[in-house]
């Protein structure tokens, strides 16, 4: 009798690691002015004003578009998305306005979880995946009113306004012919959400815009405190702006070294929490029963230690500043072990070439560094006439030590520079 065959084993390929959100979220301020914006109502000439200071192109555009609100007015689900951008972007430092990633990635940070099912398998939700995909589309295409001010130099100060979506999206998926007809048919069905293979998200100025001297950091698990907090209910949109004009606004107080007590009026809170349809309804007993609700979670997530929303014309609250020191220590400690795996890294080994093309090489170098020097004017009488600039004697050192890297490759050793026009 013949012995089966053993069956050849194909090329394992490795799925690519997803990664954990990280602790903490780098939240831009400027980002966070447009979550708190106000909204204005249904006919266009409003704003509360801010139109008015719009430029006609824009005012023309936010009809074209039918834009209802100033700033981001996000659901609870487009919330998700939201800080999904913000763990990417935090994740990599926000170095680069483009990133990509895996649909598993954006699934890990969007928050999809996988729970054992009847089976006895770990499965995600096809829903929450669904919605995940959804929301990551939706940003992408749903134009906002961006409206904001900066300060670019003493007493100097720039207006940026623009309508556009919260990033620009591309997508990639592997399908057969069969599976491209369906595609192209309207169909989305989870089987072919599996075929998705490359997410790219290209992110509006306005995540990047000043993000070095101007944001916050918020709890990474934030809005699953909030879930518990609530026993299982889905946290209401306007808590989550509730929670960001806390953290926005005490970060600037501790900033400036002042104590983390913060106030408004019931008016200025409706406002930026985007209750005013129910102001101005005449429903503000009810807005100051919501507003009550969202300081109880905010306590409950140690946000806050107190509150007192008696008088509607000072609602007053203290912020806990372990949240804060948590968050600068945790900053602090992330620095610390990206110099230390920076420096560890070996640089990279400089490719062999053939002497021939060292020779040439060596002969462009020192071309360009030889043009360079000539642009340093001397008069016959020795009176500098034009001093090399800094970026020039940069340049020089630079194409140096190109060239000492050369010639170690070709000779063995370094030539020092007085002697490098002999070699």
């Amino acid at each position: 009798m013949k012995e089966a065959k053993a069956k050849r084993r194909g090329i394992k390929h490795s799925e690519p690691q997803v990664e954990p959100r990280p602790p903490y979220l780098r939240h831009p301020q400027h980002l966070a002015d447009q979550l708190l914006s106000k909204t204005r109502s249904n006919q266009m000439d409003l704003f509360d004003g801010i139109t008015r200071r719009l430029s006609p192109e824009t005012r023309r555009k936010a009809i074209e578009y039918k834009v209802k609100v100033l700033g981001f007015d996000l659901t609870h689900a487009q919330q998700r998305g939201f800080e999904a951008a913000l763990a990417i972007l935090t994740r990599g430092g926000y170095r680069s306005k483009k990133v990509r990633l895996t649909l598993d990635q954006w699934h890990a940070d969007y928050g999809v979880e996988k729970k054992e099912s009847a089976r006895g398998w770990l499965e995600a939700s096809q829903f929450t995946r669904l919605q995940s995909l959804n929301v990551l589309r939706e940003l992408a295409t749903i134009p906002w009113l961006i409206y904001y001010e900066k300060q670019v130099a003493p007493n100097r100060w720039q207006i940026v306004e623009r309508i556009g979506p919260l990033w620009q999206l591309t997508i990639g998926y592997e399908l057969t012919d069969e599976e491209r007809k369906r595609f192209n048919v309207g169909d989305r069905s989870p089987e072919l959400l599996d075929k998705l293979k490359a997410i790219e998200i290209e992110f509006n100025d306005v995540w990047l815009d000043q993000h070095e001297n101007h944001y916050f950091w918020k709890p990474g698990n934030l809005l699953q405190q909030m879930f518990l907090a609530l026993h299982g209910r889905r946290p209401p949109d306007h808590l989550n702006n509730f929670v960001t004009w806390i953290l926005s606004e005490a970060e600037m107080k501790r900033r400036q070294s002042q104590p983390l007590e913060l106030s408004a009026t019931l008016d200025e809170l409706a406002n930026k929490c985007r209750l005013t349809a129910q102001m101005k309804h005449g429903n503000r007993t009810r807005v100051l029963a919501t507003l009550k609700r969202n300081a109880e979670v905010a306590q409950k997530v140690n946000l806050i230690t107190s509150f007192d929303f008696e008088n509607s014309q000072n609602l007053r609250l203290t912020c806990s500043t372990k949240v804060f020191a948590e968050a600068q220590e945790w900053a602090k400690r992330r620095q610390t072990n990206r110099a230390e795996t920076t420096s560890s890294k070996r640089p990279r080994p400089t490719p062999q070439l053939f002497p021939s093309e060292i020779d040439k090489m060596l002969k462009d170098i020192d071309t360009q560094i030889e043009a360079l020097r000539k642009r340093r004017d001397v008069s016959w009488d020795g009176v500098v006439r034009r001093e090399m600039t800094p970026e020039e004697n940069a340049a020089i050192e630079a194409l140096t030590a190109r060239r000492n890297a050369l010639q170690e490759q070709k000779y063995g050793v370094s030539i020092p520079a007085a002697n490098a026009a002999r070699a």
